[in-house]
């Protein structure tokens, strides 16, 4: 889906560094919905505007299913608990 970024949202060069890092989709699991960089821009949307997670704008990935990922990445250290951003 094309959208307007959010000021929020990675550049492609804060992005790049960090794509290599989250960890890839189960195999033999249905294809993603979203991608991990939707998901990546939506969890610093939610932190940095303080709305409730099930208060997103529409054009974000569904907020379960984003913060699904926020509380996995963190469970796996893949995500910085102190922080808003993914740990490299």
């Amino acid at each position: 889906m094309n959208r307007t970024p959010y000021p929020t949202d990675l550049t492609d060069r804060q992005w790049t560094p960090i794509a290599p890092h989250l960890p890839k989709p189960k195999p033999g699991g249905r294809t993603p919905k979203y991608t991990r960089r939707q998901m990546v821009n939506a969890i610093p949307y939610q932190a940095r505007n303080g709305c409730v997670w099930p208060a997103p704008p529409c054009e974000l990935p569904l907020p379960q299913i984003v913060f699904h990922y926020f509380r996995r990445w963190q469970a796996d250290d893949t995500w910085d608990p102190g922080s808003t951003m993914p740990s490299t």
